[in-house]
């Protein structure tokens, strides 16, 4: 088997802490050709746990001294790709949200009084409305110390209706499918160290129901409420490189796992907001305070030829609070009312759990824990966008907007809405 001295090493599972890096340090010191640690905790992680290994991990310690890998591979086989699944699940919930305010400020009840009543009178809901809504979204994310980078593209459809039960109050509800593809960057390539060029991907299907309110106060001031609740159904794949230390090109084996599991995620969202119009212009000030929550089901990986995990359950949440103003002007032509829009947006994370997992290996008799955490969320951001909307006379009405998120660090984020709607 493998040298006693791996057997008695404990580690702390803190990431980067003085111990792990010591510990890693004098393990490579008593072995000869070893390389320097690129990822000292999941390096110390499985020396402890090739301790008590059995099947196909046993032998992966046994080809590695006892599990010591190169500094590449510690960086490949580091599961951080599990960060991925409640940070992108919340990015996703907070899209449908944003998504669902655009519309209400859209179609708000009694927009406009005055001289130009005539010209915003077609964003009134008389009565019952049919909505239909697509979006399309796509984030990107660098890797830093602590996470892997991935692009996401995301898309959905939704389906609804709003009713106009009073010239003040509107209610609706839409149910939306929705589709979230994330594919994590490879890892650069190294002595005798080819990743390829993906380190896996994780694929999400969800079912949403979404309802809202809209109240007009006063001539100018009104409220709205949102709640959003969501099914997912998650398809993930991690894939690595296992090569020990000496780099020797007869051991180094590819580490592809599998597994598949469920979540759920939930939105609120109250908004207050300010209409004024000078002429064919209307500004808006508004201000929303949002929370969203994520819960991930654990799951155990297949595959990985000795490094498939157990995953323990996920939970995280946000609460954010926005401010924003937008412009608009109404332009009449024969095919309909044109108004364009403008807008900026302020937002402050009051509340943001930073992405953890805690994981252990499936061949691992011991469960040793592979506690990871993310880096800390960005606590303020801006946002900023362009609409476009198109009234018909014939009770038709579709709206394009195109946004953007700024002061991301390590992020960008671009996001597509459209939609249509009809009157009765």
């Amino acid at each position: 088997m493998f040298n006693d001295s791996h057997q008695r090493i404990k580690v702390d599972q803190t990431p980067n802490s003085p111990l792990s890096c010591l510990l890693v340090l004098g393990v490579s010191l008593v072995l000869p050709q070893t390389a320097t640690a690129a990822n000292a905790q999941f390096q110390g992680f499985l020396f402890e746990a090739c301790r008590d290994a059995r099947g196909d991990l046993a032998r992966r310690c046994d080809e590695s001294f006892g599990g010591d890998l190169s500094g590449d591979s510690e960086d490949s086989l580091n599961p951080t790709q599990t960060l991925a699944n409640s940070t992108t699940a919340l990015a996703e919930t907070r899209a449908r949200i944003q998504a669902l305010t655009d519309k209400l400020q859209k179609h708000r009840a009694n927009q406009k009084t005055g001289e130009s009543k005539d010209t915003m009178e077609v964003f009134r809901m008389r009565g019952l409305s049919v909505l239909l809504l697509a979006e399309s979204s796509r984030l990107e994310r660098d890797a830093n110390e602590l996470e892997r980078g991935y692009d996401s593209d995301g898309s959905q459809l939704q389906v609804g209706f709003d009713y106009r039960i009073t010239d003040a109050w509107s209610v609706g509800a839409i149910v939306g499918a929705h589709r979230l593809e994330t594919d994590f960057d490879a890892d650069s390539a190294g002595r005798n160290f080819d990743p390829g060029n993906s380190e896996g991907d994780i694929e999400s299907d969800s079912v949403s129901l979404n309802l809202f309110t809209s109240v007009q106060l006063t001539e100018k001031l009104y409220a709205e409420a949102l709640l959003s609740y969501s099914w997912s159904d998650y398809d993930l794949e991690r894939i690595g490189i296992f090569q020990e230390s000496t780099r020797d090109l007869t051991f180094n084996q590819a580490v592809v796992t599998r597994a598949s599991t469920d979540g759920n995620q939930m939105g609120a969202s109250l908004g207050l907001g300010y209409n004024h119009y000078q002429g064919s212009y209307a500004f808006n000030l508004y201000g929303r305070v949002d929370y969203f929550r994520s819960e991930i089901d654990a799951y155990t990986e297949e595959g990985g030829v000795g490094f498939a995990l157990r995953v323990d359950d996920d939970e995280s949440d946000n609460g954010i609070a926005n401010l924003g103003i937008k412009i608009a002007r109404n332009i009449n032509t024969d095919h309909g009312v044109w108004v364009p829009q403008i807008y900026a947006e302020a937002e402050h994370r009051f509340t943001a759990d930073r992405a953890a997992t805690r994981s252990s290996l499936v061949e691992d008799n011991s469960n040793t824990l592979l506690n990871l955490s993310g880096d800390d969320k960005d606590k303020s951001l801006w946002r900023a966008g362009f609409d476009l909307v198109l009234v018909r006379p014939n009770g038709w009405s579709g709206f394009l907007r195109i946004s953007r998120t700024l002061g991301l660090e390590d992020v960008d984020q671009t996001q597509f809405n459209f939609g249509l709607r009809m009157e009765f």
